[in-house]
């Protein structure tokens, strides 16, 4: 027993219970120490695990996001362009919508200037139609003015032979004509008086150019129409007067009556010779009307001017001129 309580003792339970208490209390924080610092270490671990995840997870989202910064960049220089690319289309948008206008306005135009052309080219044609159907009644008009240019050329064959008959007739006549004093019965100067007093004013022409001798020269003599009838009557009067000039009864005297009868009935066959010859120009300028409205409906108005200048120009350029001048070489 007393072992036993010495062993007690020994094993601290001797009285001394503070000491006891204190070396078992460092020993317990000893271990709660421990323990804590390997709760450390191993929290350390863990967490250190976890932070490089998390590192790792940054950089992959920085880097995401410098990406992304770089697409938004490169997104602002697109839009800027587009914007840009945007302005310029709608400055050629309205460009072309003032064009467009200017079209609008010029095809406007054109569809009015097309109906007026339209109405135009029918008026043309109904005025061709007219044109065409003058033209061909002045070819029908020309064909028989030709025809009756024929018949006034046969005509003038016949007067023609007939003047040179009666010229050669005449200048027998002439140097039979003769007075007993030496004077010849009509002076040259009446018989180209009764030549041109000849032409009536019932259809004269415009204007007849005989030329006769005077005085060793030649001249020329125009008659118009409005002083036929002053000539006509002058001539009455220079015939009275010759037939109270000539003798009665001077030997001979009815010989030299006849034969100025039958001078007066040739001086009447003049005249129907000139007659004739004005009736021919008259034709003829109907045959130059017919010819210059048959010009005028092919070529125009300005080829019809230049036509008229020219036949004002040649107005006393008769076509029966050499008849005319043969009547008065005759009547000379």
């Amino acid at each position: 027993m007393s072992e036993s309580s010495q062993n007690y003792r020994r094993l601290g339970r001797n009285g001394h219970g503070f000491a006891y208490c204190s070396k078992s209390s460092s020993t317990f924080f000893l271990i709660l120490s421990v323990a804590f610092v390997l709760s450390l270490v191993y929290l350390y671990f863990s967490t250190s695990s976890e932070l490089q995840s998390f590192r790792a997870d940054f950089e992959n989202l920085n880097s995401k996001h410098l990406g992304l910064k770089n697409d938004l960049l490169d997104a602002n220089v697109k839009v800027e362009e587009l914007t840009k690319s945007e302005s310029e289309c709608k400055s050629s948008k309205n460009d072309l919508e003032a064009k467009l206008q200017v079209c609008k306005k010029d095809l406007y135009d054109k569809s009015t200037s097309l109906g007026r052309v339209e109405t135009n080219k029918a008026d043309c044609e109904n005025t061709l139609k007219e044109l065409k159907s003058k033209l061909e009644t002045a070819n029908s008009a020309l064909k028989a003015k030709e025809s009756e240019n024929s018949e006034q050329a046969s005509k003038i064959a016949e007067l023609t032979s007939t003047v040179a008959q009666l010229r050669s007739q005449l200048e027998l006549k002439k140097s039979d004509a003769v007075l007993p004093s030496g004077k010849p019965v009509l002076p040259d100067s009446n018989i180209q008086n009764n030549a041109i007093g000849v032409l009536e004013t019932g259809n004269p022409p415009k204007n007849i150019t005989l030329k006769a001798g005077e005085k060793g020269s030649q001249r020329e003599q125009i008659v118009a129409p409005d002083k036929v009838g002053e000539i006509d009557a002058k001539d009455d009067g220079t015939n009275e007067k010759q037939n109270g000039d000539f003798p009665k009864r001077q030997p001979g005297g009815r010989v030299h009556l006849a034969e100025q009868e039958e001078k007066r009935d040739k001086l009447s066959n003049h005249k129907e010779l000139l007659h004739a010859a004005a009736n021919l120009d008259k034709q003829q300028e109907v045959l130059d009307d017919a010819g210059a409205e048959k010009e005028y409906n092919a070529n125009g108005t300005e080829d019809l001017d230049n036509k008229n200048k020219e036949a004002k120009n040649k107005d006393e350029k008769s076509v029966n001129r050499p008849l005319v001048d043969a009547l008065h070489g005759i009547v000379a």
